[in-house]
């Protein structure tokens, strides 16, 4: 009963239509300035079609951050090309592969070997696959900014991940483990229908075992708010960074580093980079941040992106037609490959 109650309110599983679902009103209100209902889509002009909201693809995305902190990537159709370009690019295993489009860490996985890939490039994929770099760092955070009319870029958070990791006591399997936490117990299902983990596997007592590779809230990794560490020199990095690219003003990095005070010194690389479907990660955090104040962040991101859009549709930078972002969704949706 206290595992099925905590499932109702652990809103980090909420499917992301709910916050669009409680922030209505705002995106009524953003829709009649904007005289659009997609309106959304213009807050990126450089972003694909859609800003960054849906189906617009990583890979060129990517391509307008500064060179310094790109991780090398590049698509691949095959383990024949991946093979090759991994030797072009001067890549080893482990590597990352990845849908070129998709949200939430959907169909992301840590490649350790040549057979790892062949099984994950026969699979069928509604996008092409990216081949990444693999970023050897500690610690992964997520950095949300935007470019606000007025008052020009904001960091409006930052969060860091703490990977889904058991504690072994030398008696219980990880099957058990994962039982006695309901915040765990809920990913069960998915580890087992997964396969790549034992989960009949018993731990030594004090060994730590990294269940979840893929560092997403939905697999287990608890993202923890840690906006109160901002300060000028990593303002400056990031905003830096940011009046680099161009026609982008709304949406969140995701980038990794082996400690928060080595990104005020550059030493960092960027996963990717989220455009307006992006969600303000810190929302996820519920001992700091919590449901309502989330609810509060979501709306506030939302009336400045709404700001941006109405900016940017004055500029000539015009939304998506509605065929083109219907066509953009019905293909993002779909069992087929595009």
């Amino acid at each position: 009963m206290r595992c099925a109650f905590c499932k109702v309110l652990n809103y980090e599983y909420w499917p992301s239509y709910v916050w669009h679902v409680l922030a209505l009103p705002i995106h009524i209100y953003n829709s009649i300035r904007c005289k659009s209902l997609i309106y959304f889509t213009a807050v990126n002009p450089s972003f694909g079609k859609t800003g960054g909201f849906v189906g617009d693809f990583k890979s060129q995305i990517q391509k307008y951050l500064p060179k310094t902190y790109m991780l090398k990537e590049k698509i691949v159709k095959d383990v024949e090309e991946l093979e090759q370009e991994m030797k072009s690019l001067g890549l080893s295993f482990p590597v990352v592969l990845k849908p070129d489009a998709g949200e939430r860490g959907e169909g992301v996985e840590i490649i350790y070997n040549l057979e790892q890939a062949k099984v994950y490039l026969k699979k069928p994929r509604k996008y092409q696959t990216l081949l990444q770099e693999f970023a050897n760092f500690e610690s992964e955070f997520g950095v949300f900014v935007y470019n606000h009319p007025h008052n020009g870029w904001q960091i409006s958070g930052v969060n860091t991940k703490r990977p889904f990791v058991l504690l072994g006591n030398g008696k219980d399997s990880l099957s058990t483990l994962i039982r006695a936490n309901c915040r765990y117990k809920q990913q069960l299902d998915r580890l087992s229908q997964k396969g790549e983990i034992d989960l009949s596997f018993v731990p030594k007592e004090g060994e730590y075992v990294q269940v979840e590779k893929i560092l997403n809230h939905r697999y287990g990794t608890e993202f923890i708010n840690c906006s109160e560490l901002i300060n000028d020199r990593f303002k400056s990095v990031i905003i830096g960074i940011c009046s680099q690219i161009p026609g982008f003003d709304y949406g969140r990095f995701d980038l990794k580093a082996n400690c928060f005070e080595d990104i005020e010194q550059h030493r960092f690389k960027i996963i990717e980079l989220n455009g307006a479907a992006a969600e303000p990660t810190i929302i996820y955090d519920q001992d700091k941040t919590g449901l309502l104040k989330s609810i509060q962040i979501v709306v506030k991101h939302l009336k400045v992106q709404g700001e941006i859009a109405r900016k940017n549709i004055a500029l000539g930078h015009k939304p998506a037609t509605y065929r083109t972002f219907r066509k953009a969704l019905l293909n993002h949706f779909s069992q087929e490959t595009v």
